[in-house]
């Protein structure tokens, strides 16, 4: 009987064990970017901005105080504002590359052995015949996910080379805040500061606040000098940047869980639930059910 049973023990685990690895064999898939540029001897440097756990976007050390959000990301635009925002912070704090590599005489360069997560790729202003170029920065999913639904282990991503012009022109920008926060409009500051870098060195400070309808212009920009602005000591919001040729365009979005974080009183329940009571907004003194007993995490139920 004993022996019966012991040998029901090994089939189970021959059984399982494969499938054991095979999962881990699946989280551990491993990607190769070929990056393609018109340039040889470009820098390009490459940030990895979140990890994936449990099927979410985990923002890593480097990047988890920003006023950022990684998890809303759908559409081409939030791919592109979220580039522009994070180049902006890692030009601004001199964050250091987790790559880095330069073109060959191809304007080729490959990086091997990425694991899943969100990557950041920018390439430093370059020269080519007495002509500086720029490139956009660049957002990408990894391992990256075809039209037919399948993961790709061999990603290739063309870099666009933009000519920044060498006479030095000046030209002008509108600069501007769009708050996405109905209901929530009496927790804005009463002022925004924004800092405005000319090739990542902080060039002036733009105040924008209600009394000039949270919009400016800045005057006098160098048609041969890349740009970015950053916001510091925004609470209760995460920010993402639009950045056209005229205009900049900062969407300021309330962070409901903000709120929560701050002014609710946690109390332990019943089955893993806990309650919590609003201290500060009125209209929503009331118990809220919440799922989890990380603060920083939970879920409100109605």
């Amino acid at each position: 009987m004993k022996k019966r049973g012991f040998g029901l023990l090994i089939l189970l685990l021959l059984l399982v064990l494969p499938l054991y690895v095979k999962a881990e064999n699946k989280e551990e898939q491993l990607s190769e970017l070929i990056i393609h540029t018109s340039l040889n001897n470009a820098k390009i440097e490459i940030f990895k901005v979140a990890s994936v756990i449990e099927d979410e976007y985990v923002l890593n050390n480097n990047f988890n105080n920003y006023p950022i959000n990684c998890h809303n990301i759908t559409y081409a635009d939030d791919y592109r504002s979220l580039a522009y925002t994070l180049e902006g912070y890692i030009k601004k704090d001199k964050i250091k590359a987790d790559y880095e590599s330069f073109t060959n005489q191809n304007g080729l360069t490959n990086i091997k052995s990425l694991k899943k997560g969100l990557y950041l790729i920018m390439m430093s202003a370059s020269s080519k015949d007495k002509y500086n170029y720029a490139s956009e920065p660049i957002i990408i999913d990894l391992p990256y996910k075809n039209y037919e639904g399948t993961y790709e282990s061999l990603t290739n991503i063309y870099l666009k080379s933009i000519l920044l012009d060498t006479i030095g022109d000046y030209y002008d920008k509108e600069i501007n805040i769009n708050w996405l926060d109905k209901g929530f409009g009496n927790y804005r500051p009463k002022e925004v500061t924004v800092e405005l870098l000319e090739n990542g060195l902080t060039k002036k400070e733009i105040v924008l606040s209600k009394d000039n309808n949270w919009h400016s212009t800045i005057k006098n920009l160098k048609s041969n000098k890349s740009y970015n602005i950053v916001i510091r000591d925004l609470n209760y919001y995460e920010i993402s940047i639009n950045d056209d040729y005229d205009q900049y365009t900062i969407y300021s979005t309330f962070n409901k869980k903000s709120i929560i974080d701050r002014n609710v009183l946690i109390i332990p329940y019943f089955n893993n639930y806990i309650v919590g009571y609003h201290l500060v907004n009125l209209n929503l003194l009331r118990p809220l059910r919440l799922i989890s007993e990380d603060k920083s995490n939970f879920i409100v139920k109605g």
